[in-house]
């Protein structure tokens, strides 16, 4: 728990204003799972360090999201087929611990601060398929949340389709964390530009991307090597192409960022013709036909990646 105070401490001085407090992880001398009351005394007491430590400028400012319905850390290792939606008791039960252990840590007042709270309603995503949001499943709690001054947190709704998100919006699941669709639109733009490269830069010139990026994926495979199995080339296909989406732990790698510079570089001394982009990045060749990006790598990483946050803001509108 000091670390976790600790860490709390340094995320407010450094100006974060969405905290979520969630307690729930067991210590190495806990019982696994931790009771829901001990859960919430100790995000209470995170939410104390938090409110002690926060600059004056953002006092006003801080807000805090409470509930444990996350995923797995890093995302699911196996295949899914069905995922469970919070139940309406347990959603209760989050609300009604939280308040009262921070009533009993002398800081009722800060429950004004909690904005949200984190369920799961019955979205997720495993190596090659989505489970779709159906709202019908979490009507229950959707309906109950109307009542209350708060909205719902939803993890892992990624790859939902943007009729998905709005309605995840519509129905009270307001704040929707991404992450692994970011980084598999960054790894779609930069393995079509590699392909638009071998077509247009000498051999010995080329950055060889895809190669540099297999041999370390396949030289470093602690990041991967529990969820992909031991066929090679179910390997190197989930390494491409899985929604898992596990080479956006490698993209630091100083091979990988040497030869993604190498990348660009070559790239950026010749000119793109439009029928590649039409056949590589087919969305961002009808944005550079009418003019709104230029047909630069760079550009054209930044937009394939603003697909999908457009497709959240649109969701939010």
């Amino acid at each position: 728990m000091e670390k976790s105070r600790e860490l709390i401490k340094q995320y407010v001085e450094a100006g974060f204003t969405k905290i979520h407090l969630d307690a729930s992880m067991s210590c190495s001398d806990d019982s696994v799972p931790l009771e829901p009351s001990v859960v919430a005394k100790r995000a209470a007491e995170l939410c104390a360090v938090a409110e002690e430590f926060v600059p004056a400028e953002n006092r006003d400012k801080i807000t805090y999201i409470i509930g444990t319905e996350v995923p797995v850390p890093g995302g699911e290792a196996s295949e899914i087929d069905t995922v469970h939606v919070t139940e309406l008791a347990d959603v209760r039960n989050t609300i009604d611990t939280h308040v009262t252990a921070f009533e009993a840590l002398g800081i009722g007042h800060v429950i004004d601060k909690v904005v949200g709270v984190v369920v799961q309603p019955g979205v997720e995503f495993d190596h090659s398929k989505v489970i779709r949001y159906e709202k019908s499943a979490a009507a229950e709690i959707s309906h109950y949340i109307e009542d209350t001054p708060w909205i719902y947190e939803a993890h892992s709704t990624d790859y939902q389709t943007a009729k998905h998100l709005k309605e995840l919006v519509q129905t009270h699941f307001s704040i929707l964390k991404v992450g692994p669709a970011l980084t598999f639109a960054l790894r779609e733009a930069l393995f079509a530009l590699a392909e638009i490269e071998t077509c247009l830069v000498k051999s010995e010139h080329n950055s060889q991307f895809k190669k540099v990026v297999d041999d370390v994926l396949l030289d470093t495979p602690k990041y991967w090597k529990s969820y992909y199995g031991e066929k090679h080339s179910d390997i190197i296909n989930n390494l491409h192409f899985s929604f898992s989406d596990r080479i956006r732990y490698y993209w630091t790698d100083e091979r990988i960022q040497a030869a993604q510079s190498r990348l660009i570089e070559n790239l950026n001394k010749v000119e793109i013709p439009l029928t590649m982009l039409s056949q590589y990045m087919p969305n961002q060749y009808l944005k550079v036909s009418s003019g709104e990006v230029d047909a630069k790598a760079h550009a054209l990483i930044i937009d394939k990646i603003q697909e999908v946050i457009g497709q959240y803001s649109e969701a939010c509108q």
